[in-house]
């Protein structure tokens, strides 16, 4: 039982080389070539992001060093406060405000009419 190789396994052999041959031309080259390219974008996109987030680092560990030299002038500047001042302080309470009368309020009201009208005719004026 040997094999005989007839027309229909060449025939197939050329299709399969074919197919083979455009499939890796026409799709599997600007696949691969598109792929690269996303790649390296991600890579570069991924050094961006390093790079700014040890920029932030950086100018994070400088405003702390500047907080702290901040801190170490106003401990050195701030005024001694003598706790007999402190003492000294009185709170007064607020006085409560009376209700107004109907007397007050249609005079308010009234002034109020007042100065609207007179407003409102400079400005149709």
């Amino acid at each position: 039982m040997g094999m005989e190789i007839n027309a229909t396994v060449v025939v197939q052999i050329f299709n399969f080389f074919g197919a083979y041959f455009l499939l890796k031309t026409l799709f599997f080259k600007p696949a691969v070539k598109i792929l690269q390219q996303e790649q390296e974008e991600k890579d570069h996109l991924t050094t961006v992001i390093t790079n700014r987030e040890d920029g932030l680092r950086q100018t994070a560990d400088e405003k702390k060093l500047a907080w702290k030299g901040f801190q170490h002038q106003f401990e050195q500047a701030a005024p001694l406060v003598n706790e007999s001042c402190i003492h000294d302080i009185t709170v007064q309470p607020i006085k409560e405000k009376q209700p107004l009368t109907d007397e007050q309020i249609d005079t308010l009201a009234h002034q109020v009419c007042k100065k609207v009208v007179k407003k409102v005719s400079n400005v149709q004026e």
